[in-house]
């Protein structure tokens, strides 16, 4: 059976990427302007759409990479964040009706049938509970949970790329994205500008999370370039709500979103490990500017020792002291039988290397997801293998980093960072929420 999967699939996808691959020599050569090239682009976005989840993941990380590739295409494939394939509203209220045995209208007065958003995994309707208060509805997509399953079995083979398809598999369960929630407003409660929406834990269940209604504008808008989303549909126009797009803003959206992802690591080991251009909303409440996490299904957990091995990796890296760091990722990593002393040796006299390279370099000519795609390299030819939840983190610094740089270029992730390194839990808890006070009263 999963024979037949698997070239269906394999069918498909050699269908859809075909003519892009012959004619993507072309449109790269091409200038920006010219019409093909557009084409080309939107064929890229939808053929990755159409290819489903895994595809559809793989295009949200590459536009967030500007490092990477051109503009033209990260901002074509940002819609990917918020505008993927849906399904219908018809299917949506089959679901509700399941899952409670009643009408729509009965548990929710006003159902917007056109969704305001759709992701890999679920789309999202706004609605109204008996009560007047505005939700946002989200249902997993039908079959979404097979596909997944399709893909794993296909990409078993391929180490990493499993691991990452595996992922995918941890948002199926909508009930506890909704558990995540909680977490998360628990770990924020003292955090007033660090929101996530809340979770109706008695209308959720696997198909179904049923969240607060959260207003505000996706933080892409900040970074140079718009993204198209029908998330700028809302209930009703914020006027009052609106954030300026100034330099100072931009700095404080930065320093928001870079100390909230140093919170989740340092102190709650409980981290959103989703993070991109469409999963962060940007509002103004009495005039204080706050960001809003969205779309929690995939989180990364750390034990006291995951926590030990990064905290004394980044320290190692943060003070300079590269060879040190290279020689605990030896010392923390599984080593295959083809790990010999000679490559271990080579491993930590390149990595030191690189670090020293790092260490030179103005932060406006750091380039952090460059030198990481080098240590992964580096790992894989010396059979260096890493844990999973290292690899989780810096891929989530790699994004968050890349974010702050859109909005405040000269924005310094080591120098932002080693406030933590030498303070114990609780004194980091008191010196963010210092800082982030202090960030709005200056």
């Amino acid at each position: 059976m999963y024979a037949i999967f698997w070239f269906g699939r394999a069918l498909k996808a050699s269908i859809l990427l075909t003519p892009m691959i012959m004619t993507g020599p072309i449109a790269f050569w091409m200038k920006e302007e010219r019409n093909f090239r557009k084409y080309w682009l939107k064929y890229l976005k939808w053929a990755l759409g159409a290819l489903g989840p895994c595809s559809i993941k793989f295009g949200q990380w590459a536009a967030t990479r500007l490092d990477l590739f051109p503009e033209d295409l990260c901002r074509e494939l940002s819609n990917l964040h918020t505008n993927c394939p849906e399904h219908s509203s018809k299917y949506s209220r089959k679901i509700i009706e399941e899952s409670f045995g009643k009408r729509v209208s009965e548990i929710f007065p006003y159902f917007d049938d056109e969704p305001i958003a759709s992701g890999a995994i679920a789309q999202v309707h706004h609605a109204k509970l008996k009560s007047g208060i505005d939700v946002a509805v989200k249902i997993r997509h039908p079959s979404v949970d097979i596909q997944i399953k399709q893909d794993l079995h296909t990409l078993k083979f391929f180490g990493s790329i499993k691991n990452f398809s595996q992922s995918l598999s941890e948002q199926l369960d909508l009930y506890t994205e909704a558990q995540n929630l909680e977490t998360f407003n628990n770990n924020f409660k003292d955090f007033p500008n660090i929101c996530f929406p809340t979770a109706y834990m008695e209308y959720c269940s696997e198909k179904m999370l049923v969240e607060s209604f959260e207003e505000g504008t996706l933080i892409a808008e900040f970074m140079g370039y718009d993204t198209v989303t029908k998330l700028k549909k809302t209930p009703k126009e914020f006027e009052d709500g609106v954030v300026p797009r100034t330099e100072e803003i931009k700095h404080q959206l930065a320093t928001l979103g870079f100390n909230a992802f140093l919170k989740m690591i340092f102190i709650d080991h409980f981290i959103h490990a989703d993070l991109h251009p469409g999963n962060i909303l940007v509002r103004n409440r009495n005039g204080n500017v706050q960001i809003v996490l969205l779309d929690v299904g995939l989180i990364t957990t750390l034990t006291g020792n995951d926590r030990e091995n990064f905290l004394d990796l980044f320290s190692s890296v943060a003070f300079g002291n590269g060879r040190r760091g290279a020689e605990l990722m030896v010392e923390r990593s599984r080593m295959s039988g083809d790990c010999t002393d000679e490559l271990k040796d080579r491993f930590v006299n390149e990595m030191n290397q690189i670090f020293l390279e790092v260490s030179q370099l103005s932060v406006k000519e750091i380039h952090f997801a460059h030198y990481i795609m080098r240590v992964l390299i580096l790992c894989r030819e010396c059979y260096v293998q890493l844990d999973g939840n290292f690899t989780s983190l810096m891929a989530g610094l790699i994004v968050i980093e890349g974010l702050a740089r859109q909005l405040q270029g000269d924005f310094d992730l080591l120098q932002e960072a080693k406030p933590l390194l030498i303070q114990d839990p609780s004194l980091m808890n008191n010196y963010l929420k210092k800082k982030i006070k202090n960030l709005f009263s200056s």
